[in-house]
């Protein structure tokens, strides 16, 4: 009988020992899958962390970017106002030497127009004065053009008959300063020399006289 009591104990002592040895495993096997599950909520946090961390560096990159591409279009704006600032300035430039331009050629033009207005009316007026016979007057063609008395008195002194010198006179002078407009005054040039030719005259000599006088 002691001897089943002692088994009996023996057995619930062993019994209690594996049910101890259970318990610290478990304790241990509870304590490692906490020590995992830590391990990895820690590894979580710092993937999470790493994250965030490249989140702001990108976003600081991002902002160092745009930073720089609104310095750049800052600095393209100021060259493009440079450019038009240059172009309104060339323009202004261009504007003004054409007003110049315009300038000197409205008064180059008016000179041209006035010399033209003054020969027109000199060539009408020696063509009428023109005698329906063939000759001019000497004192009225020299009004016409504008001698002075001191080379009026200078012409009429080449030559005693100053109906033929002034005709001689006129027709030189027709030549010499109305060549273009000949087709209108060509009938009344051989009017001219036809008078002369009935007179009789020389007129070779008389021309190279009065060749001074025609300018």
């Amino acid at each position: 009988m002691i001897e089943y009591e002692k088994i009996m104990e023996y057995e619930k002592k062993k019994y209690e020992m594996i049910e101890f040895e259970n318990m610290i495993k478990y304790e241990n096997n509870k304590y490692e899958m906490m020590e995992y599950e830590e391990i990895r909520e820690y590894e979580k946090k710092k993937y999470e962390m790493m994250e965030y961390e490249d989140i702001i560096e990108h976003k600081k990159m991002m902002e160092h970017g745009n930073i720089m591409k609104c310095e750049e279009k800052k600095i393209e704006m100021i060259k493009i106002e440079m450019m038009i600032e240059d172009e309104k300035n060339k323009c202004k430039t261009i504007k003004y030497e054409k007003n110049e331009v315009f300038k000197d050629k409205n008064k180059f033009t008016q000179e041209i127009n006035i010399d033209s207005i003054q020969k027109t009316s000199i060539f009408f007026e020696i063509v009428s004065l023109i005698d329906c016979e063939g000759f001019w007057e000497l004192s009225a063609l020299l009004t016409t053009l504008n001698f002075s008395h001191e080379k009026s008195q200078e012409i009429a002194s080449i030559y005693p008959d100053h109906r033929i010198l002034a005709t001689i006179f006129a027709v030189r002078y027709l030549n010499k300063h109305f060549i273009n407009k000949k087709n209108e005054w060509v009938l009344i040039e051989r009017k001219a020399l036809r008078w002369l030719k009935k007179l009789g005259i020389e007129i070779d000599e008389i021309c190279e006289r009065i060749n001074n006088y025609l300018d």
